[in-house]
């Protein structure tokens, strides 16, 4: 049983956005969340929950939102904390089952993904240094650059989940979810290789995921990892955590890969373009390609700052197999 007032009172314990559940509490527990929020405002990004214009866009049509939110510089959120308030209100002594949590966690109470929308805010301002007026190949590319940064900054926070209260903060406010062997390869390859290493072999997981790609070639995961490690290997022992994390990035919504970001792209007038670099390698275009490394640097940089995993045993990942139900991303 959880009690509700309880709950509600975890989140008020924490300073953070008081209208967004959970949110200071992962402040405070997740370096990555913390990081992430430290960024965006220091780049002059605000979050608002006010009945605006684009607060109304983005509830009803989200999709459509991330240009004018970044344009703006505004994130929109919900509150999903007044509501509760009138229940606990209501009722001071309420518990609820676990199956009416449930309920809540499926989407029932309304999320506020603001670690993912904070994300492509700071990739986005990041690669606007490296040249604002850009072709359309090129504004599909960086869109996709983005949110596979998105995707990875995501996974790498949840990496770090340790407690009940953490995972249930978590899942309110990401696309992705708790997933333990996913963590448990993030914490044996960045045991061994850095986090710096880790958090750029996420991120060029996702970014093929975005570009289409089924599968994950031998000769693809190399090149994967060479670049992010600086030329070095894996050893072959790691090669199973490396490819649960690349499994994982593939299970990214289909639907929302093919036709939510094909319609996108319409809207943003590069539909062609988008079609056309359908499992595109960026690894055979040296322009592009230092394009993103440079930007993937200052952001890795950004992200694992004074971030460390918790003290624990390096579970063995060869017969860990992933969780059949994995979260999926719905927007760029």
């Amino acid at each position: 049983m959880i009690d509700l007032a309880k709950l509600i009172a975890l989140h008020d314990g924490h300073s953070g956005l008081p209208h967004s559940l959970g949110d200071g509490y992962l402040y405070t527990h997740n370096k990555v969340f913390a990081n992430v929020r430290d960024v965006v405002q220091a780049r002059g990004f605000v979050f608002s929950h006010r009945h605006t214009s684009l607060w109304r866009e983005y509830n009803v049509i989200p999709l459509l939102c991330l240009q004018s939110i970044l344009d703006g510089r505004v994130v929109p959120y919900c509150d999903n904390v007044s509501p509760l308030r009138a229940v606990a209100a209501r009722s001071s002594s309420l518990g609820l089952p676990a199956g009416v949590m449930r309920f809540l966690l499926s989407g029932n109470l309304r999320h506020n993904y603001l670690l993912h929308e904070s994300a492509h805010c700071i990739a986005y301002d990041v690669l606007q240094q490296r040249g604002a007026h850009v072709d359309k190949k090129t504004l599909v590319l960086d869109n996709l650059f983005a949110e596979s940064f998105a995707n990875a900054t995501e996974t790498f926070a949840a990496s770090l989940l340790q407690t009940s209260a953490e995972k249930f903060f978590f899942n309110l406010s990401s696309f992705m979810s708790y997933i333990p062997a996913v963590q448990e390869a993030a914490r044996r390859l960045g045991s061994e290789y850095g986090l710096r290493g880790l958090f750029k072999i996420i991120w060029f997981s996702y970014f093929l995921a975005n570009l289409r790609y089924e599968e994950v070639t031998p000769e693809m995961s190399n090149l994967c990892v060479s670049v992010a490690l600086d030329g070095a290997a894996l050893d072959e022992d790691d090669k199973q955590p490396l490819a649960v994390l690349h499994e994982n990035s593939l299970q990214l919504n289909e639907k929302f890969r093919e036709e939510t970001a094909a319609v996108y792209f319409a809207f943003l007038g590069c539909y062609d373009e988008f079609i056309e670099l359908c499992r595109f390698n960026v690894f055979a275009d040296s322009g592009h390609l230092s394009r993103y490394l440079e930007a993937l640097n200052v952001l890795t940089d950004l992200i694992i700052h004074e971030v460390r995993f918790p003290e624990a045993e390096v579970a063995n990942l060869q017969h860990v197999a992933l969780n059949a139900s994995l979260p999926l991303t719905t927007h760029v």
